[in-house]
């Protein structure tokens, strides 16, 4: 119950601290070497850390987005490919259904012709979501923006005093 409520608020604050472990040692580097001030070797480490992640995602992303497109055009040989599949067990049905006693034909033939039509618009029904599935799905990624945004803003301010913070809470 309290990860409900409190992780929300540290997530941010997780990423941020999590960046400036990334970005330590290009912080470090740009202080030493380049003798550049802790806070801009911080945020220049920082900003290469997230340039390499935004590229990861990038990256991916672009990959994602190619095979939901593949996806998508595939929807509609699906659907047919599914549809002719539900006709051919509707055949098959049929023709074991007619082997079956007189007396207990109709009643097998409502009891499969309503399974069959239940399984047709099943598939029409899961067809027919999956734009509703994709739109979540970016709404979701915008959502994380702002935390994202927190969270590197945390990063930044955490890379510079990472020493510190690493004495007070760690002892090290």
């Amino acid at each position: 119950l309290g990860v409900k409520y409190i992780l929300p608020l540290a997530f941010p604050f997780i990423i941020g601290l999590i960046l400036a472990l990334l970005a330590k040692p290009g912080t470090v580097f740009f202080s030493k070497r380049w003798h550049l001030p802790g806070a801009a070797a911080s945020a220049v480490s920082v900003s290469l850390v997230i340039l390499l992640f935004l590229t990861l995602v990038v990256a991916l992303g672009a990959y994602a987005l190619k095979q939901a497109a593949s996806v998508a055009a595939s929807v509609p040989d699906l659907q047919q490919t599914l549809g002719e599949t539900v006709g051919q067990a509707r055949a098959f049905v049929t023709d074991v259904l007619n082997d079956a006693p007189q007396s207990l034909q109709p009643l097998l033939y409502k009891v499969a012709e309503s399974t069959l039509q239940s399984g047709q618009s099943l598939v029409d029904s899961a067809v027919q979501r999956i734009p509703a599935i994709l739109a979540e799905l970016v709404s979701r990624i915008s959502q994380g923006t702002l935390t994202l945004g927190t969270g590197v803003l945390a990063g930044v301010m955490l890379s510079s005093r990472l020493p510190a913070l690493r004495k007070k809470l760690w002892g090290v």
